[in-house]
């Protein structure tokens, strides 16, 4: 597990928050130990949750492709960490709309020859799921 993994997990576990599930946090994200050491991203995410701050995006740098890679949603939820689900594409931008009260996330796919795929991610009250695609 490298450094970054370390420090996420300690600082969940540290806020007695949310709990670690049984197969293990990296296996979240479906990889093989032959897929080779976890390499996580931080992107930052508009307030998603409702608590006026910022939240985030963890992506996994193996299950990328040559554009569009798949991520976990974490709200901070007032400083307590909270998965909110996977979504999937190449860039996103949160919506105003909200459903149980989580806003809504738009991914944008590349999908070559400078074609666009657009999905709706909404949160279903467990987890975000897709809502289909979208008119680019």
């Amino acid at each position: 597990m490298n450094p970054y993994t370390l420090l996420l997990l300690a600082q969940l576990l540290a806020q007695r928050c949310i709990s670690v599930p049984e197969e293990g946090f990296e296996n979240r994200f479906g990889l093989r130990p032959e897929d080779g050491p976890m390499e996580f991203t931080r992107v930052e995410l508009d307030d998603v949750d409702g608590d006026r701050q910022p939240d985030f995006l963890l992506v996994a740098r193996q299950t990328c492709g040559a554009h569009n890679c798949k991520g976990e949603v974490y709200g901070t939820n007032s400083g307590c960490l909270r998965r909110l689900g996977r979504i999937y594409g190449a860039s996103f931008r949160v919506l105003s709309a909200t459903r149980s009260g989580i806003r809504d996330i738009e991914g944008t796919w590349l999908m070559g020859d400078a074609k666009t795929d657009i999905s709706l991610f909404y949160f279903d009250g467990t987890q975000y799921a897709v809502a289909g695609p979208r008119e680019p």
